[in-house]
């Protein structure tokens, strides 16, 4: 009983990710941070901040992670085209 409390308590912390069901979630054991993404756009609205993680030593792949202004963390596909427009905007605006 205590072990599927436990099972269950840790399967609803990992599902809900901004209600994408298991997709673009992170992941805090092995190498990447990211074990999927998603190519959903979100508005600039929804986001808070955005971190990129150039691929390296730890992980092989670039990896784009999103936290959202409810405080969900989405990792996203670098190859989205609105990903991209996205950090040229940045980019842009930063120079």
């Amino acid at each position: 009983m205590v072990v599927f409390l436990g099972l269950a308590l840790l399967a609803s912390n990992i599902v809900p990710l901004c209600g994408l069901a298991m997709e673009g979630h992170l992941v805090h054991m092995g190498s990447c941070k990211c074990q999927k993404h998603t190519f959903t756009a979100f508005g600039p609205k929804q986001i808070q901040s955005i971190q990129v993680i150039p691929k390296g030593i730890q992980c092989g792949r670039t990896e784009i992670i999103l936290t959202l202004k409810s405080k969900w963390q989405v990792c996203v596909a670098p190859t989205a085209q609105w990903v991209q427009k996205l950090l040229k905007r940045l980019i842009k605006s930063s120079q």
